[in-house]
């Protein structure tokens, strides 16, 4: 692995760890500390994925700063989008087991447990979570590599390196 790569993932990395971890505080605060027992959510879900798609536009603009390479732009902006996806999903995994009495209160949730036949609210809330992780890890994957190319595409040309 070149060091331009190296690079480019590093910052990927980075970019990765701070959307999640803003992420990870807009759940627990939605979740845990101002839980509403309606599901009514939505602008905050679509301002969350804007930031997101927004950070994968960034990830290709860094990527663009060491390499004009587009296959390591887009490459950065796959890392960038799974380990956001799959962050995320084990934030909610984390939230919903540490904050089960608080979660289990949603009526969003009680409806879904209460159809689903189960026995454990924590079953339940788990096995839901299967579907989101896969799904959020491998879109964010695909969402970011095309994102990160068109960031990378539109860094001006005095701020990458020469193609």
């Amino acid at each position: 692995m070149t060091s331009s790569v190296r690079v480019a993932i590093r910052r990927a990395v980075l970019v990765a760890a701070v959307v999640w971890l803003a992420l990870s505080v807009a759940i627990v605060l939605s979740n845990v500390v101002f839980p509403r027992r309606q599901a009514d959510d939505s602008v905050a879900v679509v301002v969350s994925y804007l930031a997101v798609f927004v950070s994968l536009l960034v990830t290709g603009r860094l990527a663009a700063e060491v390499t004009a390479d587009r296959r390591t732009q887009a490459l950065a902006g796959a890392v960038a989008g799974a380990l956001v996806g799959s962050f995320t999903a084990g934030t909610f995994f984390a939230v919903d087991n540490i904050f089960l009495s608080t979660v289990a209160l949603q009526q969003t949730k009680i409806d879904g447990f209460a159809e689903s036949g189960m026995t454990s609210m924590r079953a339940y809330l788990n096995a839901g979570l299967i579907g989101p992780l896969v799904f959020w890890t491998l879109a964010f994957a695909v969402i970011g590599a095309a994102l990160a190319v068109v960031g990378g595409a539109a860094a001006r040309p005095s701020e990458t390196l020469a193609r």
